[in-house]
């Protein structure tokens, strides 16, 4: 009698265990740290505010990152949507009311969203919505941060809070590593402030500073000093790696790179999936710890 109750005991818990393992596999698939459902986006280019699906948002940005970069393999698809996925939550967390009072996020360089891309890489949008269903975590401290994404480095990327320099030959021979903005005197010194009359052009820009990485630090012009990102912006120039001429009654601003020249490389992703290795494997050259 003892050994019946031991058989059937032991088959009502193999089945109590079956029903267990069922259930939980049922159960709705749950992350740490995981987007809301909706984001409120502003585009100041146009002026509107769009409501978009946060996994819809991740994926936007994504395809803003790589619409240029051929046909990244899964794992670099991976390792910039894990990038992107801790940078938007960091910005959710730590947005600025003053900053942005009207919106969650500003899209832009940070977030460059895109509804869509060419039917011609249909496949790629494909690969992005999969690389999104099977993500690995970037956490710092085990918390989201600003994880930075520039598209082509300079060749070495400058070192952030969260990411070491690191050398990336492999940039510096990709398509569109160098660019060339040509801007009259009259479109810089509307860009940049109007210079004290009488002036001369070849002498408005001195004093360039640059770091070992080929990143501007700092320049002058007409004895007021900006940044490289400050005249990235100021004239939409591809890179911070900006090196300035002025032949023939035009400024050429020659760029190396593209994007801030900080954090994950796109292009480098792609190179270093080529050679075998993982998404993880990928984050942790660029965002080491």
């Amino acid at each position: 009698m003892p050994k019946k109750i031991t058989i059937v005991s032991a088959a009502a818990a193999v089945l109590l265990a079956g029903v267990i393992f069922a259930a939980v596999k049922m159960l709705p698939k749950t992350e740490k740290f995981s987007l809301p459902e909706q984001i409120s986006v502003l585009f100041p280019e146009k002026n509107e505010i769009r409501i978009i699906g946060g996994e819809e948002f991740l994926a936007g940005c994504v395809r803003g990152q790589v619409q240029n970069a051929g046909y990244p393999l899964p794992e670099a698809l991976k390792a910039v949507t894990a990038a992107q996925k801790s940078k938007i939550l960091f910005a959710l967390k730590n947005k600025s009311p003053a900053e942005n009072p009207i919106a969650d996020l500003t899209a832009g360089e940070d977030f460059p969203y895109i509804d869509k891309l060419p039917e011609k890489q249909s496949e790629l949008s494909r690969e992005i919505d999969k690389a999104i269903d099977d993500l690995p975590e970037l956490l710092a401290n085990g918390e989201p941060f600003d994880a930075q994404i520039c598209r082509i480095s300079a060749g070495r990327t400058d070192p952030s809070d969260c990411s070491p320099s690191v050398a990336l030959p492999g940039d510096a021979v990709a398509d569109g590593y160098k660019s060339v903005a040509g801007y009259t005197p009259e479109e810089v010194w509307q860009a940049l402030g109007k210079p004290p009359a009488p002036y001369d052009p070849s002498e408005w820009f001195s004093d360039a500073v640059y770091a070992d990485t080929g990143t501007l630090i700092s320049i002058t012009f007409c004895g007021r000093e900006f940044s490289g990102a400050e005249l990235r912006s100021a004239l939409s120039l591809r890179s911070t790696a900006i090196s300035p001429e002025y032949r023939e009654d035009m400024f050429f601003f020659t760029c190396k790179g593209f994007g801030n020249n900080k954090g994950l490389s796109v292009c480098s992703a792609s190179i270093l999936a080529e050679t075998g290795l993982s998404a993880e494997e990928i984050l942790e050259i660029f965002f080491r710890g």
